[in-house]
């Protein structure tokens, strides 16, 4: 039996959805997992399971495993996309900071 997870951005939470292939129809919730306020943008590192939420109200990235936040990140900037590279475990948060003038910009987090 395959199963797979589903991330889907409700009202500044999160929620998870499971699926099996044989009970397609049968989606149930099986969490919903508070994160910063705003949230736009959603990456996952598949080798790791960990998911990035960028926060754009609190310009945080949320960090998630399994249904749980693990850390927040502050960013300087009120990030709007969050991209992970799998490979080197890199994030990366485009977004914008018109606060100090630096106008959009892309932070890198080891």
């Amino acid at each position: 039996m395959l199963h797979r997870s589903l991330l889907f951005k409700m009202f500044g939470l999160f929620l998870f959805l499971t699926c099996s292939l044989s009970t397609v129809f049968a989606q149930h919730i099986v969490a919903q997992v508070p994160v910063g306020s705003e949230p736009r943008g959603v990456g996952v590192n598949p080798m790791s399971g960990i998911v990035y939420v960028a926060n754009v109200g609190s310009g945080t990235i949320s960090v998630l495993r399994k249904a749980s936040v693990i850390a927040t990140i502050p960013v300087d900037t009120l990030p709007f996309v969050v991209a992970v590279n799998s490979k080197t475990n890199r994030i990366y948060a485009a977004g914008c900071n018109f606060n100090t003038g630096a106008g959009s910009m892309v932070v890198v987090i080891d």
